[in-house]
């Protein structure tokens, strides 16, 4: 009795624990139409099987219900159109491909859908929407998008993707993961927006942009990108290799034609508050012909932060050097100038970097313009600044005061050589090391005219009323302050200064009065006969001239957002100058290069160390260097750029000269050994007869003494 009941509950054990894989597991074999399938779909246990034995069509929607897995099984057969959508997962071990609808796999809702197999399409390889997750062990290689991640969708390719237009595109807090390379080939290698994050292991290369993010998209690769870097908007991108803008094809141009071309793009372009870092090189895109345009090897607006651990290089241009460039007629409105018979069609090479004042640009190693050998073709620079007007702030719509108050510079670190690029052909324009354009995008644009656009001539027409020449004055005056951003209040205060302590003061010793106001001068002006008016004219015009060059050139300069300029060396690419500004005279360029900081390179020393008492020091700042040198060890010389420099009272210093570039470094020897003492007073020393011989005798007589003192004892 007891052992029938001991077995009937064995029994009842066994039944328990095999009923989830009998009475929750089901299988579908020979599943080879579209029929079939969903009818393995519609079935309600827990885990399915399905084994293909043919290619299957899908014509509509496929739910995987929560707490369902299904397996289809079938290596050598393919799904076509597959749209997955529930909170169930799916295995696919077989190929998906594209018939009929816009993609090879959609999936929706929360479905885990997993794909041992490539995919291939016509059109679009994976869409994900609706929190759903994919993961594909294979390829994607399709002839429109590789990958559309929407709604927090996450997808993950275990494979390379390659799409005809874009490879992936990642939107809505969506996430992918790439283990592979990436490929755009008409349009971008990766597009994210709205909070995405892309990260891709591999290369990621495209013919319009390689990565474009947006909108606080994060994107990570762990490669090289080809096509360049857009980031805008708070996005971040990170690139753990080298990012090169896309180049032009010379298959396309005749480089015959003066007025063809096939232009280059950017390398990297951040504005906003975005983040991209380049932990390799930055090359802007290359162009070809004489009419083209090279990219920019890194373009950084508003705030934004581009940090490269490598070079920076702007694009360069080849073009046929025999081949003259075209000029504009005098009637052309595209003449930037009114002497349009100056003005030529060119080639210009890209500029390494291109910053606004308020943005934040590092670069590791060097920065250098592009080259051009077309005619006239103008070289990039190295470093182009924008420097903004503090009451005009690119993109702000503020009023002027409330932007002053906002305005921050940024700074630019460059720890290598910044130089300008070659124009190669006779008539072209090598590039500036650092080029300062004033602007203030967001008022009227960008400025025309500089200073010496608003001088009057000095060459005065006689019988000119001295009234009207201070109208003329006052008019001017007026446009000068006003072209260069000043608000009123600035313009106002300035005039009025100029009026007082310049204009009333010579016309009143001009005609002998007292006037304490601008009117009554000019009232007692009308009096003076025409030589001592026209005396009097040019001395206005000469004061208001100096006013334009020694103090309203300053007051832009105050006026001005700089960002902190920090480099270790600055040349031109030739014969430009290596510091150079768009629209200041000589005097605001020296002013503006007084402020750039150089790097003082300290080398590594053996058996020592060279202290400089500044990291950076402006150009004619004195430098101290102080050497320390470990035990043992002695200062052989210290060396400046190689060449030995000699201690002043004991100081080893030098001045920073013009464009920086010095490298500091010191030697140290062993000290010598200490020399044995000559001798040492009652020591013999080794061979030296006469010192051993009176050592001898002095112990022969104090033993002597001993025997004679033992016998007298003895005899006691």
């Amino acid at each position: 009795m007891q052992r029938g009941k001991l077995l009937a509950l064995l029994v009842a054990l066994v039944l328990l624990v095999l009923m989830p894989t009998t009475a929750f597991a089901a299988t579908h074999e020979n599943v080879d139409t579209w029929e079939k399938l969903q009818a393995a779909f519609a079935d309600t246990d827990a885990d399915v099987t399905i084994i293909l034995t043919g290619d299957i069509t899908a014509l509509s929607d496929l739910e995987a219900k929560l707490g369902q897995t299904f397996v289809i099984n079938g290596q050598a057969y393919t799904l076509k159109d597959v749209s997955l959508y529930g909170a169930g997962s799916v295995e696919i071990n077989a190929a998906l491909s594209n018939e009929n609808n816009d993609d090879a796999l959609k999936a929706g809702g929360q479905v885990q859908v997993t794909v041992n197999g490539d995919v291939t399409s016509d059109y679009d390889g994976i869409s994900a929407n609706g929190e759903a997750g994919v993961t594909v062990n294979g390829n994607i290689t399709v002839e429109e998008d590789g990958i559309e991640a929407q709604e927090s969708s996450n997808v993950t390719v275990n494979g390379n993707i390659a799409g005809e237009s874009d490879g992936v595109r990642a939107f809505d807090e969506s996430t992918v993961t790439v283990t592979g390379d990436v490929t755009g080939k008409e349009d971008q290698g990766i597009e994210a927006g709205d909070k995405a994050n892309v990260t891709v292991t591999g290369n990621v290369s495209a013919g319009d942009g390689g990565v474009e993010a947006e909108d606080q998209s994060t994107v990570k690769v762990d490669g090289n990108v080809t096509g360049g870097v857009v980031a805008s908007n708070d996005s971040k991108v990170h690139v753990t290799g080298d990012v090169a803008g896309a180049s032009g094809d010379p298959d396309e141009v005749d480089m015959t034609d003066p007025t063809d071309y096939s232009d280059g793009s950017t390398g990297v372009y951040a504005e906003g508050s975005a983040q991209v870092t380049v932990d390799g090189n930055v090359t802007g895109g290359d162009a070809f012909g004489t009419y083209s345009y090279a990219g920019n090897g890194v373009e950084a607006r508003n705030e934004s932060n581009v940090t490269v651990g490598g070079n920076v290089t702007g694009g360069n241009v080849t073009a046929d050097p025999s081949v003259e460039a075209a000029k504009s007629s005098p009637a052309s409105s595209a003449a930037p100038s009114a002497d349009a018979e100056e003005y030529y069609y060119n080639s210009i090479a890209g500029d390494g970097v291109v910053m606004d004042a308020t943005a934040n640009v590092t670069v590791g190693g060097d920065v250098t313009g592009g080259a051009t050998n077309g005619d006239h073709g103008q070289a990039g620079e190295g470093v182009v600044i924008l420097s903004l007007n503090k009451n005009y702030v690119s993109g702000d719509e503020q009023e002027p005061d409330n932007m002053q108050e906002d305005t921050k510079p940024g700074k630019l670190v460059v720890y290598g050589t910044v130089s300008g690029g070659n124009a190669l052909a006779e008539n072209g324009q090598d590039g500036a090391g650092i080029y300062w354009d004033n602007y203030y995008d967001g008022y009227d644009g960008p400025i025309g005219g500089a200073p010496d656009d608003f001088h009057l001539p000095t060459e005065i027409p006689e019988n000119i009323p001295v009234g009207l020449v201070v109208a003329v004055i006052g008019d001017i005056f007026e446009n000068y302050y006003y072209s260069y951003g000043f608000t009123f209040e600035q313009y106002d205060s300035a005039f009025s200064a100029f009026e007082k302590d310049v204009l009333l003061p010579l016309i009143n010793a001009a005609t002998g009065g007292q006037a304490d106001n601008l009117e009554d001068a000019l009232n007692a002006a009308d009096s003076l006969d025409a030589e001592a008016a026209a005396a009097l004219n040019l001395q206005l015009v000469n004061a208001y001239n100096d006013h334009l060059d020694n103090v309203a050139a300053k007051q832009i300069g105050d006026n001005m957002v700089m960002p902190e300029v920090t480099v270790w060396q600055v040349k031109s690419g030739g014969e430009q100058a290596p510091l150079f500004d768009s629209s200041f005279t000589d005097e605001m360029t020296d002013l503006l290069g007084a402020d750039t900081n150089y790097i003082v390179r300290v080398a590594d020393c053996e058996n020592g160390q060279l202290i400089a008492d500044k990291a950076t020091a402006k150009a004619g700042e004195t430098v101290t260097l102080i050497p320390k040198a470990n035990d043992g060890y002695v200062l052989d010389q210290v060396l400046v750029n190689g060449v030995a420099l000699e201690a002043v009272d004991g100081v080893y210093s030098f001045i920073m000269p013009e464009g920086g570039g010095i490298e500091v470094s010191a030697t140290f020897v062993a000290e010598a050994p200490a020399e044995a003492p000559t001798n040492t007073a009652g020591s013999p020393k080794t061979g030296d007869g006469f010192q051993a011989a009176l050592l001898l005798g002095l112990m022969a007589v104090s033993a002597a003494a001993i025997l004679v003192v033992r016998r007298k004892v003895q005899a006691k």
